[in-house]
């Protein structure tokens, strides 16, 4: 059966396989340290992919049937096997808004460190403001940032985007990356 999403997705697949055979040269266009690197940027940013036409869904955990911006990249990076399963704990989904304590960023921490901007690369995460917290994350996908698949709730599912061509607010951006400069 002919599905237009999963056909964009797998051309978009079949794209992001074709420009990563080469390894070496995927790690110098992405600045990476090493292969096994790139091995594993392509698996997340290829697993984020999958779960694009998602419906957006408060704490959702099931590809295809509903996720959103937390859980996402808790489901995406475990899914790749860069990190094991995040503990996330039961979350009101207007805790940013009420809340000092820093939730989503403080679960990040414990498999990210924070980086400048433009050391920010295919399969690093990307966290905004909203309220009072960081309360929206994304995951930058290639060719790299402001290139992005996330849970938008406004959109109302996962979608690829351009951030600079969003039209809101997007500042106060905050970038994460698990692996180490080269």
């Amino acid at each position: 059966m002919f599905d237009a999403r999963t056909h964009t997705l797998i051309a978009d697949g079949l794209d992001l396989v074709a420009l990563t055979m080469d390894r070496k040269a995927e790690a110098a266009r992405w600045r990476c340290g090493t292969e096994q690197e790139v091995a594993q940027r392509i698996a997340v940013v290829v697993e984020a992919l999958t779960w694009l036409g998602t419906p957006y869904h408060d704490r959702g955990t099931l590809k295809g049937v509903g996720v959103d911006c937390a859980m996402l990249p808790a489901l995406v990076y475990p899914a790749a096997g860069v990190i094991p399963p995040p503990t996330i704990p039961k979350y009101d989904r207007t805790w940013f808004l009420h809340r000092n304590e820093a939730l989503y960023r403080d679960i990040v921490l414990q498999h990210a460190k924070p980086i400048d901007q433009d050391r920010a690369k295919p399969a690093d995460l990307v966290l905004w403001p909203l309220g009072r917290q960081l309360a929206h994350g994304a995951i930058i996908v290639d060719p790299g940032w402001p290139e992005v698949v996330h849970a938008l709730f406004e959109a109302g599912r996962v979608q690829r985007d351009r951030v600079d061509q969003l039209g809101d607010n997007r500042t106060g951006a905050r970038f994460f990356s698990h692996w180490p400069p080269p």
